[in-house]
């Protein structure tokens, strides 16, 4: 989601709407994109870039992420 020209994920409770952010990206050339859950609805998965796709896995129960995939570059 894009907030004060600054790309992060954030959740959303689905029983009463309130929004976490869970990415604390600060820098306004970048963006985040692509989010998908893992299957047991406990990791997350997502492209963070500034120049080059790097793809970041983060574990909900501890909010740590991490970069599983660095330099990812997407024929254009």
């Amino acid at each position: 989601m894009l907030r004060n020209g600054v790309w992060n994920l954030y959740w959303v409770s689905r029983r009463n709407k309130t929004e976490k952010q869970i990415t604390n990206y600060t820098k306004t050339n970048s963006y985040v994109r692509y989010p998908t859950w893992s299957s047991h609805g406990d990791q997350i998965v997502y492209e963070y870039t500034e120049t080059t796709g790097n793809i970041w896995m983060m574990r909900m129960n501890q909010l740590d992420g991490r970069l599983i995939y660095h330099e990812a570059v997407f024929p254009g």
